[in-house]
């Protein structure tokens, strides 16, 4: 567990980014009701992740979408944010954790010649190993996560086979 000053800080900052992301979920569905847009429950957490609390980079990227189609999908918003799901960031963990080290690079160059932002992608990873330290460390059945429902059980599985201090090495070598 994370004890002391650092689990209070780490709790905080958590639950100020569910604080954040209730309001733009809401605004963001309201908005596209609207716009006469339908916005899947999934598609509008991950542009309130996405936004980071910006209620103005919020509806920027829900414009963009909206501009692709009437539908708006957790997908759909992966495509337009140049994400191309995050699948790939389960993967390259995987990679990381058996040390696979010629698939991990070689997944990086596809992502890469799929022109993945690589500052994104980077900061794609570091949230990916903080939501799997809050798996194992979070004792709550509902963790303080913003996710889809799909990505919640694949980082409960991922988050199984690695142990806090792998987690947290990993993270302290990402963030350098």
């Amino acid at each position: 567990m994370v004890s002391g000053l650092c689990g209070i800080v780490f709790a905080m900052a958590f639950c100020l980014v569910l604080l954040l992301a209730a309001p733009l979920l809401k605004e963001k569905l309201t908005v596209a009701e609207k716009e006469a847009l339908t916005l899947s429950p999934d598609a509008a957490l991950l542009i309130a992740s996405i936004a980071d609390g910006g209620m103005r980079d919020a509806l920027s990227l829900l414009d963009l979408c909206a501009a692709a189609g009437a539908e708006i999908t957790e997908q759909l918003v992966s495509e337009v944010c140049g994400m191309a799901g995050k699948d790939y960031l389960f993967s390259l963990c995987d990679f990381i954790r058996e040390c696979k080290t010629e698939d991990a690079i070689m997944l990086i160059d596809k992502l890469y010649n799929s022109s993945v932002d690589m500052a994104r992608l980077l900061t794609e990873l570091i949230n990916h190993y903080r939501n799997l330290m809050i798996m194992k460390t979070v004792s709550l059945e509902n963790k303080p996560i913003v996710c889809s429902k799909r990505e919640y059980e694949n980082l409960t599985k991922q988050a199984r086979l690695y142990s806090l201090k792998d987690i947290v090495y990993t993270l302290d070598l990402l963030q350098q």
